[in-house]
């Protein structure tokens, strides 16, 4: 186990950030991870830029008190809305963002020759609002037809653990066919051209499956869906070997990723503590957290810790 001063912390509106801590956890088997999901307060897509600053900020210094030697901002509407630098100067840290996370995956996507023709980026109202992802993709692909559309409706889904209810996919499809108009220009583009659908919050991947059913009933042309948590685990990796803060014991190549199931037998796991703003009170909600880590590939045990003091 590592040091006071050695740890990731991952931070989120609720369980959703799991995915990304997840993802890490694959990434960098051995290091140590301090989760946050603010689960009393969420969901942060509806609320104000304000409020989300002053949530987020309280949630950082409180990591920071952990002991930390990075922060990642497991949240697309607060990273949206943060001036990241000003934060890393603040904490003294290395802070990490989902939207720089959601154009890397844009780019790196599998089999991906030339940016697509046309994205759609799922979203928060308050990440749609701020027009993040819009910006960051048009600076690197000024080409891409961008199409935004705010689904307030998943993140409920997710924290009710809907995520795989069989109704799930029609309330996407009715989500989405609120905002038919948006739409109308990709459901009606040419039927061999494929569409990436970007899922702007990080809980949307934990319904991925059921958002592709719900994708499928309104758009029957080919598409894909892709989200940031793997780009951010390559680029948090990449950020700690530049600062030379990649735990000593991890050999950090470009084939770890894929030779994490080999690293387990060799090394031992770093670990992983889960704190939450709303007591789970209830075996159901810890079982919930628990789920979302095994299905996403959480590597090591992630030990729910109950609710935290001071947020």
């Amino acid at each position: 186990m590592g040091g006071r001063l050695d740890r990731i912390a991952v931070f989120d509106s609720g369980m959703g950030g799991l995915d990304v801590a997840a993802a890490i956890s694959r990434a960098l088997p051995s290091e140590d991870i301090i989760y946050l999901g603010d689960n009393a307060r969420v969901p942060y897509g509806t609320k104000s830029a304000s409020v989300v600053q002053q949530y987020t900020m309280e949630a950082a210094h409180w990591l920071k008190a952990k002991g930390i030697k990075a922060l990642v901002i497991a949240c697309n509407t607060a990273s949206a809305v943060m001036d990241h630098a000003k934060l890393e100067s603040e904490l003294n840290v290395p802070v990490l963002g989902m939207i720089e996370a959601g154009v890397s995956a844009v780019q790196i996507g599998p089999i991906l020759l030339e940016p697509p023709k046309r994205l759609v980026v799922l979203a928060t109202p308050g990440t749609i609002r701020s027009q993040a992802y819009q910006v960051a993709v048009k600076t690197k692909y000024p080409q891409v037809e961008i199409t935004s559309v705010p689904c307030p409706l998943f993140v409920p889904l997710v924290e009710m653990g809907w995520e795989r209810h069989p109704l799930t996919p029609k309330m996407v499809e009715a989500q989405l066919m609120e905002h038919r108009l948006l739409l109308e220009p990709v459901i009606n583009r040419p039927g061999d051209e494929e569409v990436i659908y970007l899922l702007g919050c990080t809980h949307y991947p934990m319904m991925s499956q059921s958002i592709s059913e719900g994708i499928s009933l309104v758009d029957s042309a080919p598409f894909r869906c892709i989200d940031g948590a793997e780009s951010a685990a390559s680029m948090l990796r990449q950020i700690l070997r530049e600062k030379g803060l990649l735990r000593v014991n991890f050999a950090d190549d470009e084939s770890s990723s894929q030779q994490h199931h080999e690293i387990s037998e060799t090394r031992d796991f770093g670990a992983r503590y889960a704190y939450f703003s709303d007591e789970p009170s209830h075996q159901a909600a810890i079982e919930l957290a628990l789920r979302f880590w095994q299905n996403r590939g959480g590597v090591g045990e992630l030990s729910i810790q109950g609710m935290l003091k001071g947020v």
